[in-house]
């Protein structure tokens, strides 16, 4: 009995080592399979074939016994010249940044190494000019059956230069010989520390799940969360705190802590890291998050961005952005924040008080940067007229809408602005204004250029120009603006219809409270523990 305990107990320190060395970022020889470029300067042979030597031979991992052996034919590299003196290299690109730590040279196994280099270099290069010495030998001589290991501190690089200077002492009385069975090159990739965006090609993956608002869930699903993103309207003080729930894993570093970005503030971490499910773990998450910020002290008069972070072991900061290109947002449909706008908008006022309108021209409307819906500048409400006064952007690609025109009042202008579904919006909006319009419109006209924001509209909005005049009325320049005389009041007024208000939540991962998927996800367990005990069984 205490011998089946203790091979239990042995199984198990071996299963938990092997998970330990799984999860663990070991170094592994990233030179394998990589090519490699050879140079030499004079009339050397910078390659002898033979049936038995190559260039690529220096990275495809097998060094073979000779003779007798599987693979002889796949001795490694050799290369001779008249004299032993020679400027010969041989370079391998990595094809990517890794973080090298040690450079194996190791000799053929073709007589006893004998034709290993007397004298050389080997260096390492991230961007293939500047170059790091690593190691150097001069004047070896005799039997090498050992590799020759250079360890240095963790240098990030692409390249691997093998520089000899020196052949062997073995010839044939013709030429000097010198080989090599294999260069490694041993480390992890590269990371650069500090913040950067989601890249898959990085080994991120997520699923952005839920935005609750005060603990209540107003989004689940990462396409409801991509309509839900830029809704939440905290300008009435009612909105204390935004949680965001997903998860997040990274193939090449664990997470060490969750937290957000608010604009482009410093992040800020927390304990917001939950366990996650096998189905989460299969999918390639590390760990769910919550990830909650106290909105409370926004009320700045500002609408603020708020992205969730994730902190890797290895030093990257992860903005969690992931970018779909589902044509939404300029291709940026996968964006995860939360927009908070504080205070509220000014309550509609409808005109008020005296005026005295003179005379005004509204020019130009824009959509993104098209102008008049591919019209002429100039009568701007007879362009809208031509559209039924609708700007359709239900598909996402309307970002931008601007007006552009000139009116003048008896009464001093304050500012320009937009009503948007009975809400007031005053701006810096004023443009410059040259003596042709005072001349048309009183001392006290001005040109406008009125820009809207309608990449977070949802849903149909009606919208038109104000004004605020010294006084304190605000008017709204449409039809029912009344002339003193002859001019035409310019109309404004227009409808803009923005992606639906809500979307279906469909995603290709697991998501929160997803029942179906969690029981695939059991059963597929179930179905790779069989399948493990099945590969044992074959295995003893």
């Amino acid at each position: 009995m205490k011998k089946i305990i203790s091979i239990i107990i042995a199984a198990a320190l071996m299963l938990s080592m092997c998970i330990i060395g799984v999860n663990a970022e070991e170094e592994t020889n990233v030179a394998l399979n990589k090519p490699v470029i050879g140079e030499i300067e004079g009339n050397g042979t910078l390659e002898i074939t033979l049936g038995f030597w190559k260039l690529e031979y220096l990275t495809d991992g097998v060094v073979p016994e000779f003779p007798g052996s599987e693979n002889q034919d796949r001795l490694g590299w050799y290369s001779g010249n008249a004299t032993r003196d020679v400027d010969m290299t041989v370079t391998i690109d990595l094809e990517d940044l890794y973080d090298l730590s040690r450079v194996y040279i190791v000799p053929q196994k073709f007589i006893q190494g004998t034709s290993f280099p007397s004298s050389y270099t080997v260096e390492i290069s991230a961007d293939g000019s500047n170059w790091t010495k690593v190691g150097e030998e001069n004047d070896l001589e005799g039997v090498r059956e050992e590799a020759m290991t250079y360890g240095f501190n963790a240098t990030a690089a692409q390249y691997v230069k093998f520089h000899m200077t020196l052949l062997s002492t073995i010839t044939d009385g013709s030429l000097y010989y010198g080989g090599l069975g294999e260069i490694e090159a041993y480390g992890v990739k590269h990371v650069e520390a500090g913040l950067r965006d989601f890249d898959s090609a990085k080994g991120d993956k997520l699923s952005y799940d839920q935005i609750l608002v005060n603990g209540t869930q107003i989004a689940n699903g990462n396409d409801a969360v991509i309509a839900a993103k830029a809704l939440i309207d905290g300008s009435d003080g009612s909105v204390s705190n935004i949680s965001m729930h997903g998860w997040f894993g990274n193939a090449n570093s664990k997470v060490a802590s969750y937290g957000y970005i608010i604009d482009d503030a410093e992040p800020v971490y927390g304990d917001f890291a939950a366990t996650a499910e096998q189905a989460v773990i299969d999918a390639g998450g590390d760990s769910r998050y919550t990830v909650t910020v106290d909105v409370s002290e926004l009320q700045d008069g500002a609408e603020h961005v708020i992205w969730v972070v994730a902190k890797l072991e290895n030093g990257a900061i992860v903005k969690l952005n992931r970018y779909d290109n589902r044509g939404q947002d300029n291709g940026k449909d996968r964006e995860v924040y939360v927009n908070y706008k504080a205070p509220a908008a000014q309550p509609a006022t409808e005109p008020a008080g005296e005026y005295t309108y003179n005379n005004a021209s509204f020019d130009s409307f824009y959509v993104n940067d098209v102008l008049n819906f591919g019209k002429p500048d100039g009568a701007a409400s007879e362009k809208l007229d031509e559209v039924e006064r609708t700007v359709d952007g239900s598909d996402g690609s309307v970002t931008r809408l601007a007006l552009r025109g000139w009116i003048g009042f008896a009464e001093e202008i304050e500012s320009f602005g937009y009503q948007i579904n009975g809400e007031n919006v005053f701006g810096d909006f004023a443009a410059d204004t040259e003596q042709a319009v005072k001349d048309a419109g009183g001392a006290n006209a001005s040109r406008f250029h009125i820009e809207i924001d309608a990449s977070a509209l949802k849903g149909t909005n009606n919208i038109v120009a104000i004004v605020k005049l010294a006084n304190g009325a605000v008017v709204k320049l449409d039809e029912t603006l009344v002339a003193t005389g002859p001019a035409t009041p310019p109309n404004t007024s227009f409808t803009f219809i923005g992606v639906p208000a809500t979307e279906p939540a469909t995603e290709d991962v697991p998501q929160t409270g997803d029942a179906a998927v969690a029981m695939f996800a059991v059963i597929a367990v179930l179905a790779m523990g069989a399948a493990v005990v099945f590969v044992k069984k074959r295995a003893f």
